[in-house]
């Protein structure tokens, strides 16, 4: 399971998916909280926590392919790889926080949103990454060899 190699590779990545998980059920939570029963009825608000569900989707679905390839291969044949994954990753911690803040603005205000809107930034908090670079290295081994490299 993801927690058995904290120490791993891609140890941050799996920070990150956790924490992105945390958000989906403060974001979720708070929604149920306040419209109870009525929640179907709050389409922009579902289709705000659908999107955030499946960017951590995405995201665990990456980091546990890249893992398993790590554990078949080796860290070096998957160097393109874990530089995909932390650039997705990364990516996409920076769309949650922009999708979950509005969505927090809706469903609170006053203290309770400033706790949750820090809680947010405690959650999302990452170094980003050099996704442009990690982008034109993929871009030029696939155009080097010509085929898809994944």
């Amino acid at each position: 399971s993801m927690e058995d190699e904290e120490d791993g590779i891609l140890a941050e990545e799996q920070k990150q998916v956790r924490n992105a998980k945390k958000v989906v059920l403060m974001v979720a939570g708070a929604a149920t909280q306040k419209y109870m029963q009525n929640i179907s009825e709050q389409q922009e608000l579902l289709m705000g926590i659908a999107d955030i569900i499946m960017e951590v989707y995405a995201m665990e679905s990456t980091l546990l392919r890249t893992q398993k390839f790590i554990q078949a291969n080796s860290e070096q044949k998957a160097d393109l790889r874990i530089e995909a994954t932390r650039a997705f990753i990364s990516d996409a911690m920076d769309r949650i926080e922009v999708t979950a803040r509005p969505l927090l603005a809706a469903l609170v205000e006053g203290d309770m949103l400033r706790t949750q809107l820090a809680a947010l930034k405690r959650f999302t908090r990452h170094t980003p990454y050099n996704s442009i670079q990690a982008r034109q290295r993929i871009a030029a081994a696939m155009s080097e060899t010509g085929k898809y490299i994944f």
